[in-house]
């Protein structure tokens, strides 16, 4: 049975040189950690599906009562931020319940497991009596809007928070697991279901890509690319789980139940691969990640680049979270399912062949390249910045100024912005594979320390901007314009005042970082 869920998520293939030093056996242990890792990432999209699909009815029932779905969604985001912290910094103390105080990448992956399992099983049950008791029982009242928005905070931002966490903290040590492995998405042929597999085959015979899945996602495991691929799988799933939901979203019924079905398949998922978890997680490296007894550099300690990543990385995949969900929230609950529909199938066409392309950019047989060697680096993230930033002052301007069906010009713009962002932020994830891993954990921690403390201050300016206007576009075009201030001054700083710092500036430590791991893993091919 797990084999058939792991081979659905994900087909992992070898690349020669794996072939070459390691026998049949072991090279399918290696496919079969790796499918499992790659599972992780679908359990933890099932349960933004459901944690988004409850937060959605929320809104809904808060509509239906008079109070501004805008507002509430701003508070909604700034509780999941802070309960996520709570969540973030209460994993290891958790953690330690059950594997003891030494952390490592393979028992993170198992305690991941257990926590998205434990999370599906509070959403399954505990939706389920909500739903009875507020629909069925009629029980509309804003006490119990309140009840359900508590447990929508312990499934989502709390406990499945707690198994994202785990995934964060052992993701920097995946790339020992993946290496020299070739990732296929979806686990299905899109050329060809029907058709026979037949491997193609280099000259010494080794396998690379089946032919009918030609047509599928498939990466070489390498830093960039890696990130690059776990983004294209978690949001592709993301689009489609969307793409039901809008096609439910007019029935009641078929709303939660799709919400709780997708709760259910989590259990399975879950109940399956925990009951073989011996066997799934074999081969996952077991390195380990950091005692627990060992401290964190506070802030100060941190080198002038290492903070100026911490405060790029809080801005820029922060900042944004009050607005977008505010924006996607709306969406969601009032748009026409037509246009709705329109924007998701935009979406993803825009993102998919984004995260593609710069993909196949990074991944020419799995090998940094010269040109890589030499690449602008900080660069190509201060393209994307801009970029995102005249996208969404776009939208800002239209959704302020603009009324009627006009506004839906918006969606153009901020639908590309999105997908810039979430490009800068695998390139973000890239950058940490390349990193020392004790430094990559401080600047994660610290990060998530910031997003906190950013994120009272931002709804205190966002709920100011929403009291300019009782309409609730015009209230979202404030809110963007809010986040279009903040990249706009990280945008010019970054951009004009860091590459005068020399040594210090971001932009050299991060060619810097990019050169080092490019010497090693020019070592270990001429190694091998």
């Amino acid at each position: 049975m797990y084999r058939l869920i792991l081979s659905m998520a994900s087909i992992v293939g070898t690349t020669r040189e794996t072939s070459k030093n390691i026998n049949e056996s072991n090279a399918l242990s290696k496919k079969i950690a790796c499918q499992f890792l790659i599972c992780l990432y679908w359990m933890n999209v099932f349960s933004l599906i459901v944690g988004k699909t409850v937060l959605y009815e929320i809104l809904i029932l808060i509509d239906r009562a008079g109070y501004s779905p805008v507002r509430f969604s701003l508070i909604a985001t700034a509780v999941s931020v802070a309960v996520d912290f709570v969540a973030n910094v209460s994993t290891s103390r958790f953690y330690s319940l059950f594997y003891g105080n030494q952390l490592n990448s393979k028992n993170l992956s198992l305690f991941a497991l257990q926590n998205y399992l434990t999370a599906s099983i509070v959403a399954f049950i505990g939706y389920g009596i909500f739903g009875f008791l507020i629909h069925v029982q009629k029980n509309e009242g804003i006490g119990w809007i309140i009840g359900l928005f508590v447990l929508q905070t312990i499934h989502y931002p709390f406990i499945n928070q707690v198994a994202d966490q785990s995934v964060q903290m052992g993701l920097p040590h995946w790339l020992q697991t993946f290496d020299n492995t070739i990732i296929i998405f979806p686990g299905f042929p899109l050329k060809s279901i029907f058709s026979c597999c037949c491997a193609k085959q280099e000259d010494d015979g080794s396998e690379i890509v089946p032919p009918n899945y030609l047509w599928n996602a498939f990466a070489t495991a390498k830093p960039t690319s890696l990130s690059l691929f776990l983004s294209m799988i978690k949001y592709s799933l993301t689009f489609f789980g969307g793409a039901v939901y809008l096609g439910v979203r007019s029935s009641l019924g078929l709303r939660w139940a799709f919400m709780l079905i997708c709760a259910l398949i989590n259990i399975i998922i879950g109940v399956t691969l925990f009951s073989s978890r011996a066997v799934v997680s074999a081969s996952v490296r077991n390195t380990i990640v950091t005692e627990e007894k060992s401290l964190n550099r506070m802030i100060w300690q941190l080198p002038a680049h290492e903070l100026s990543l911490v405060i790029f990385a809080v801005i820029i995949l922060g900042v944004p979270a009050q607005a977008l969900n505010a924006i996607v929230s709306l969406v969601a609950i009032q748009v026409p399912t037509l246009v709705a529909g329109g924007i998701l199938v935009a979406g993803l066409v825009v993102f998919l062949t984004s995260l593609s392309t710069w993909m196949k950019r990074v991944n020419e047989k799995g090998l940094v390249t010269e040109k890589t060697k030499s690449s602008p680096g900080f660069s190509r993230w201060l393209q994307l910045l801009w970029g995102s930033l005249f996208l969404l002052a776009g939208g800002a301007c239209i959704l302020y100024f603009l009324t009627g069906y006009l506004i839906y010009l918006a969606i153009p713009l901020v639908i590309p912005a999105t997908t810039l962002t979430q490009s800068l932020h695998a390139k973000y994830n890239g950058h940490l594979f390349e990193l020392p891993k004790e430094i990559s954990t401080d600047i994660q921690y610290w990060r998530n320390v910031l997003n906190v403390l950013i994120n009272g201050p931002l709804l205190g300016i966002n709920w100011l901007a929403v009291g300019l206007a009782d309409d609730s576009t015009v209230q979202l075009g404030l809110v963007l314009a809010v986040t279009v201030a903040f990249f706009f001054l990280t945008a010019i700083y970054y951009t004009f005042i860091d590459p005068l710092l020399g040594v210090k500036s971001l932009r050299y430590n991060i060619l810097l970082a990019r050169q080092n791991h490019v010497k090693a893993a020019t070592v270990q091919e001429i190694s091998i």
